[in-house]
């Protein structure tokens, strides 16, 4: 197999020079990957949302089954990463240069011709949204427009105002600010099915619920007034969880019950989550009903928790 024609205005310094030059206003698109400018994938839901935008908004930059350009950048040291060796073991590339100083950083550059078509680089894309790899640039060659997957979207240049502003509105649903938040109870149709009654009753109390690779929630935040000793024994069987948030806030009892007093949250309640060996952050406050031993013992219980806790 022949390698490449490596095309000239390639060359890794006119490459920063039309990214920077195409970087003024008008000629850059900046679309997010998941709704809610959400920055990373949790659950199988959501990596199926980030390939399907990527797909679709890399297919109408570069064209399906059209040539276009693919670069790839590692900084750091000479060896070549575990994330970077399997892009670069699919097909044939030619290095731009050896190795070139940018700064303190050491970086080098490949480069292949290739087609495009829509699904045949997710696993490319799956390590960028993994921020395994993050100089990673596609050129169209006819039209000059680059994109650049980034872990939690795509950004899309063009030298023309015009195209650029085409882009903008025919995404303008995956612009930043523009995606509403996903609807909470769709986690519910992937997470594990033993913790699926935890979740229910957290999507009923409108927490924001995120999983990880195995549908195993691993970020919860509840919103103000939710939370009570019930709540918590059901989030002390979560054994994945990493950071919780518990945003409790007292609210005054009103005569027309319009505000009535928050749930209480007892010692023995939270004391629950002492079982959460893998918790890494917790955040709550203010929490009425809970003690100073009850805090401390929770500290002691879980020594590489970073606790933030708020009690009266």
């Amino acid at each position: 197999m022949s390698p490449p024609v490596v095309d000239v205005a390639l060359h890794p310094e006119q490459l920063e020079l039309a990214r920077d030059l195409l970087a003024r206003p008008g000629r850059r698109v900046r679309l997010h990957s998941l709704p809610g400018d959400k920055r990373y994938p949790g659950h199988r839901g959501e990596w199926r949302e980030l390939l399907t935008r990527h797909n679709q908004i890399l297919t109408h930059a570069l064209g399906e089954a059209r040539p276009y350009w693919q670069v790839l950048t590692e900084y750091g040291p000479s060896d070549i990463s575990p994330s970077i060796q399997p892009l670069l073991d699919r097909r044939e590339y030619v290095a731009l240069e050896e190795e070139w100083e940018d700064g303190e950083l050491r970086a080098r550059r490949w480069i292949t011709e290739a087609i495009w078509r829509a699904g045949q680089e997710d696993a490319l894309l799956r390590t960028v949204a993994n921020e395994e790899a993050s100089g990673v640039w596609l050129l169209n060659p006819r039209s000059r427009a680059l994109a650049h997957p980034y872990d939690g979207g795509v950004d899309l240049y063009s030298p023309d105002a015009a195209i650029a502003l085409g882009w903008s509105r025919r995404f303008a649903a995956w612009r930043p600010g523009a995606c509403p938040a996903a609807d909470p109870a769709e986690v519910l149709a992937y997470c594990a099915p033993e913790e699926r009654a935890v979740i229910r009753a957290l999507v009923k109390r409108r927490a924001t619920v995120e999983l990880d690779d195995d549908d195993r929630v691993t970020h919860l935040r509840v919103p103000p007034g939710q939370v009570d000793d019930a709540l918590l024994a059901g989030i002390s069987e979560l054994g994945a969880l990493r950071h919780l948030w518990l945003q409790e806030t007292r609210r005054p009892c009103r005569v027309d019950a319009l505000h009535p007093p928050a749930p209480d949250i007892s010692d023995r309640g939270l004391a629950r989550l002492a079982g959460l060996t893998r918790l890494e952050t917790l955040r709550a406050g203010p929490l009425p009903g809970v003690s100073a031993g009850c805090l401390e013992a929770l500290r002691r219980a879980l020594p590489a928790c970073d606790i933030e806790l708020e009690i009266e």
